[in-house]
Order: structure tokens, then C-alpha cells, then sequence
């Protein structure tokens, strides 16, 4: 169900910058559109190809080779960063934190996706909102309250790429808000979607 949770106590105004969807058919609509607003306007990242062949050039067990790379590249350039995200005429800050490191880098890597964390910051902060979501987990909710999901496109190698951006809210024990992202490569984007590598 869509719902915009205006005048909440837990951040009414804040809240409203959100479409909050539960509905799979709908999520993925809006991900489409969000998407297709992203290529209409020419809008996205590009990752040259030097960078593309930095990380497919990385063999002998290239899974666990692209994973350490990136957790060596993201703990340098990217750790304790902050990038600002547009949602619907708001701002919201997003760290980049540990967490999110081993949300996004802990399980599948593929040199394409490789090459998206040198281009992080533009892509989350040129990212397109498409939906947001409660956490219904009883076990993780009181500290990770909300989701809100992104889209952009990373043209890797002359192929465009759509990549799915998850933004977790974080409830830090002082009581402050804070976020950190994860980010995914979309497969079966609508019928025209590219072959997507894994990660």
C-alpha cells in the first residue's frame, strides 16, 4: 500500500518525502520509472574503460581478488565519506560506513560492479527515488527503521547498466539518524534490459 505518512510523531515531515510501497508489483514499477527517467534525460554515470580493465584484470580467483580490492579501495577513498541524495524536493546525508562496505561488497562481485565504487559519489548523489519501505524484521527494525531505494544507470564498457541503490536508515544508539547505502545491479529492468553481470 502506498502511503505517505504525513504528520507522523516519528518525523511527519520528514516521512513525506517518501512514497512508502509494499506491494512487489508496484515497487518494480516505480523502478522502471525511475529508471526511465534516468535515460531519457541522458542522465548516469559513465566508468571509463581503464577503470573497468583495472578490475578485470584481477584473475586467479577473481571473486575473492575483486572483493578485497574493493574493501581496500572503499576503507581508503570512500570510508567516512557523506554524500547528499534528492528525494522528492528533500535532501537526505548518506555515510559511508563500514556497513555498508560489507552490505555491498560481502557476497557477489563482478569487475563491472568492481568499477562502480570509484564512482559512488556521483552515482548515489545523481540517483533518481523510486520507493521507500519499513522494515518489518522485529529482530533489526528498532536500529534500521526504513529503506529507501534509488536508481541510475553506469554505462561500463558502452553498455548501460541499471543499478539499484538501497539506502538503510541506521538508529544510532544517541538517538541520531544516520544512512548508509548498498548498491545492486538490476536484472530483468523491463524488456530492453541489458545482460546484467552478477553483483
Amino acid at each position: 500500500m502506498e502511503n505517505k505518512e504525513r504528520g507522523r510523531s516519528d518525523g511527519g515531515q520528514y516521512l513525506s518525502m517518501f512514497v512508502f510501497e509494499d506491494d512487489p508489483a508496484k515497487q518494480q514499477a516505480r523502478l522502471e520509472t525511475a529508471y526511465s527517467d534516468v535515460v531519457n534525460q541522458g542522465r548516469g554515470i559513465t566508468i571509463p574503460d581503464d577503470v573497468l580493465n583495472r578490475y578485470k584484470d584481477i584473475s586467479n580467483d577473481p571473486a575473492a581478488k575483486l572483493i578485497s580490492a574493493i574493501k581496500g579501495y572503499y576503507n581508503s577513498a570512500l570510508k567516512g565519506q557523506k554524500a547528499s541524495v534528492a528525494v522528492n524536493g528533500g535532501i537526505i546525508e548518506v555515510s559511508f560506513r563500514s556497513d555498508g562496505r560489507n552490505k555491498s561488497v560481502g557476497w557477489r562481485m563482478s569487475p563491472e560492479k568492481a568499477a562502480t565504487f570509484e564512482y559512488l559519489k556521483p552515482l548515489l548523489e545523481y540517483s533518481t527515488y523510486a520507493y521507500s519501505q519499513r522494515n518489518i524484521d522485529d529482530g533489526e527494525r528498532h536500529w534500521v527503521p526504513r529503506f529507501h531505494y534509488f536508481v541510475n544507470n553506469a554505462n561500463t564498457g558502452g553498455v548501460d547498466i541499471p543499478v539499484k541503490i538501497q539506502i538503510r536508515e541506521l538508529n544510532l544508539p544517541a538517538g541520531t539518524e544516520n544512512r548508509y547505502y548498498t548498491h545492486n545491479f538490476i536484472k530483468n529492468m523491463g524488456t530492453d534490459s541489458p545482460g546484467v553481470p552478477g553483483g
